[in-house]
């Protein structure tokens, strides 16, 4: 949380265990959430649920969540997704 503040970050590709660990850790709720400037997330590598994803869209509202998982990942994929947020 500490990065996604300090350097604005817009766009970040971050895995189901991670998500999981924002959603509920009470550290993040140590954060000023109001200053995150993240915009969307691109959730790869492994199945991310459903119930996880609105639990995140739900603590972090207008971050948007791209599931990837059980498609054809790829670079071009991830920079067609995340151009609009550099």
């Amino acid at each position: 949380m500490e990065v996604l503040l300090k350097y604005g970050i817009t766009f970040a590709p971050i895995v189901p265990p991670i998500i999981l660990q924002l959603v509920k850790s009470p550290v993040v709720d140590e954060f000023d959430l109001s200053r995150l400037r993240l915009m969307a997330v691109l959730s790869a590598a492994a199945p991310l649920r459903t119930d996880l994803q609105m639990a995140f869209e739900a603590k972090f509202p207008g971050v948007d969540v791209q599931r990837v998982h059980n498609k054809s990942f790829s670079l071009p994929h991830a920079l067609q997704f995340s151009h609009k947020f550099f």
